[in-house]
C-alpha cells in the first residue's frame, strides 16, 4: 500500500483576552504597538517587518506498508510486516524581536520587528515485524515475534531569527524488540498473557553558531558571533512490558473481564529538545512506566448494546509536553508519578432505521508525587479533561442514504501543573451526510459546529495571561471517497 498526503497551512498568533474581543479572526500581531506599549516597559514597542506574518507551513508525506502471509500448515502461520514513512515540512515562520540599527551617530537606535525562521523538519520512520503463529487448540495459539523500528529526524534551520548563521538537529532511535503472546481457551474461559522486551538507542547531535546584531554599530562591527558550538546525547535502555487477562463468555452475548497490564514508553527523538524563548535546549528525558488495573463487562441489554468498564492507572516519569506559546516555546518533562482512575460507557440501540449511541468518559488524573515541588501533590494533571462526551443518532434513509447528528462534549481543563489557569470546555453539534453507490463512489458533506459557538482549538500560558487559538465556527465540508 502506498499514500501521499499534502498539506499547506498558515497559522496565526494566539489571541489575548482583548484581541479576542476586538475580533477573533485577526492575526494576534501587534501591528501599532499599542498592546506593547500598555503592558510593558520596552520603551520601543512597535513592531516592524513585512506585511505578511502568518506562521506557514508546507507538508508532505509519502507512506508504504505491505504485509506476507503463509500458512505453513493446520498449525503454524507465518507473517511479516513491514512500513516505511518519511515526512517532510518546510516552515516560515514569524517571531518578535529586537536588534541595534544604530549607526555612529545614532548608536543605540534600537527597535522591536518580526524576524524569520526559515527551516526544514523531516522525519523517516521504518519498521519490520515477522511473527510466527502456533494454532494448538481451538481459538487457542501462541506468537513469538520481533521487530526492529528506527526513526530518525532533522530540524535544519537557514535561518533563524536573524542569529543563526548554522542551526541543525539530527536525532535516531532505534528499537529491537522480541515478544511473545499466548491465548487459551477453555470451555467459556479465555486466558491471556505476553510479555515484550525492547533494547532502545539514542544519538542526537545538535549544531548551532549564534551571530546576531545585538550591539551598537561600533562595538564587534555590531554583531555577537560565539562560533559553532555542538552538543550530544547519546543513550541506551531496555524496558519490559507485561499482559494478563481474563475474559468470561457467560453467555452467547455477554461476557466480563480483567486486564492487568505493564507498559512503557520510549521519548521520541525530538522530544529531548525544548525550546526556551529564541534558544533551542537538549533535555534529559527518562523512559514512562505504566501499571493498569480495567474491569469491563458488554453485553447486549433491554435492546441496547452495553460496553462499561472501569480501571486504575500509576505512571512513573510520565512525559508531558508544555507548549508555553503557540509552538514558539515547548519543553518536555517528566511528573514523578501519576494516578488515573476512570470509567467506560458506551451505550447503542436500534429501532427500525434510528441507532441512537451515547458514549461517556470519566478520567480522573491526579499528580500523587512530584519530585521537584511537592506542593503541586494532589492536583489535576494538565492538559486531562475530566469528561469526554458524546451522543448521537443515525438515521438510514435508505440503504445507500444516511445521516448523522452527534453532540460533543470535552471537559474544561487545567494548563499548568499549579491549576491556576483552566481552559473551557468544548462544545459542538455536527450534521453529516453519506450516500454510497453501487459502483464504490461515496459522496458526502456535513455542517460542523452548528451552533456556531465560539471553542479554541488551543489555549496557552504567556506572561501570566492566558493566550487563545479560536476554533472554526459554522463550516460547511464535502467530499467523496471512490474504490476500484
Amino acid at each position: 500500500q502506498y499514500s501521499y498526503y499534502n498539506k499547506k497551512n498558515k497559522t496565526a498568533n494566539l489571541l489575548t483576552k482583548d484581541q479576542l474581543k476586538n475580533n477573533s479572526s485577526q492575526s494576534g500581531v501587534d501591528f501599532d504597538g499599542s498592546y506593547l506599549k500598555n503592558n510593558s516597559s520596552n520603551k520601543y514597542p512597535l513592531l516592524e517587518g513585512t506585511g505578511d506574518i502568518l506562521d506557514k507551513s508546507n507538508l508532505r508525506r509519502d507512506e508504504f506498508s505491505f504485509n506476507y502471509t503463509k500458512k505453513i500448515n493446520n498449525e503454524f502461520e507465518f507473517n511479516l510486516n513491514g512500513s516505511y514513512q518519511k515526512n517532510t515540512n518546510d516552515v516560515t515562520t514569524k517571531e518578535a524581536t529586537y536588534a541595534n540599527f544604530g549607526s555612529l551617530t545614532n548608536p543605540f537606535n534600537y527597535k522591536n520587528y518580526y524576524a524569520d525562521n526559515i527551516g526544514t523538519f523531516t522525519d523517516e520512520k521504518f519498521k519490520i515485524n515477522p511473527s510466527l503463529k502456533y494454532n494448538y487448540m481451538t481459538n487457542s495459539y501462541l506468537i513469538l515475534g520481533y521487530d526492529y523500528k528506527e526513526q530518525k529526524s532533522k530540524r535544519d534551520f537557514t535561518n533563524f531569527m536573524d542569529m543563526y548563521k548554522v542551526y541543525d538537529l539530527s536525532s535516531k532511535k532505534e528499537s529491537n524488540g522480541i515478544y511473545i503472546f499466548n491465548k487459551t481457551s477453555i470451555d467459556k474461559f479465555e486466558f491471556l498473557q505476553g510479555y515484550r522486551r525492547e533494547w532502545t538507542k539514542y544519538n542526537t547531535t545538535k549544531n548551532s553558531h549564534y551571530y546576531h546584531r545585538v550591539k551598537p554599530i561600533f562595538l564587534n562591527n555590531g554583531y555577537v558571533d560565539t562560533g559553532l558550538k555542538t552538543d550530544y546525547i547519546k543513550k541506551s535502555m531496555h524496558n519490559d512490558s507485561y499482559e494478563f487477562a481474563i475474559n468470561y463468555l457467560y453467555s452467547d452475548t455477554g461476557n466480563i473481564y480483567t486486564r492487568f497490564e505493564e507498559s512503557f514508553r520510549t521519548p521520541a527523538p525530538t522530544e529531548f529538545q525544548d525550546k526556551d524563548g529564541t534558544d533551542y535546549i537538549l533535555n534529559d528525558l527518562k523512559p514512562e512506566t505504566n501499571q493498569t488495573l480495567e474491569i469491563g463487562i458488554k453485553d447486549y441489554l433491554l435492546g441496547s448494546f452495553v460496553s462499561l468498564n472501569g480501571f486504575i492507572g500509576k505512571t512513573k516519569n510520565e512525559i508531558y509536553y508544555n507548549e508555553v506559546y503557540h509552538g514558539k516555546e515547548w519543553y518536555y518533562g517528566n511528573f514523578g508519578k501519576i494516578e488515573r482512575k476512570g470509567i467506560e460507557l458506551s451505550l447503542e440501540q436500534t429501532f427500525g432505521k434510528f441507532v441512537f449511541f451515547e458514549n461517556l468518559a470519566y478520567i480522573d488524573a491526579k499528580i500523587k508525587e512530584d519530585s521537584k515541588n511537592s506542593n503541586l501533590e494532589g492536583n489535576q494533571v494538565p492538559y486531562t479533561p475530566k469528561i469526554n462526551a458524546n451522543l448521537g443518532t443515525l438515521i438510514n434513509f435508505t440503504d445507500n442514504f444516511n445521516s448523522i447528528l452527534s453532540f460533543n462534549y470535552k471537559d474544561k481543563y487545567y494548563l499548568d501543573k499549579a491549576n491556576k489557569y483552566e481552559a473551557q470546555s468544548f462544545i459542538t453539534l455536527d450534521l453529516s451526510l453519506n450516500y454510497v453507490f453501487n459502483n464504490g463512489l461515496k459522496i458526502y458533506g456535513g455542517i460542523n459546529n452548528i451552533l456556531n459557538r465560539d471553542n479554541y482549538d488551543q489555549e496557552g500560558i504567556s506572561n501570566n495571561e492566558i493566550l487563545y487559538d479560536p476554533a472554526n465556527g459554522r463550516t460547511f465540508y464535502s467530499g467523496f471517497t471512490y474504490i476500484f
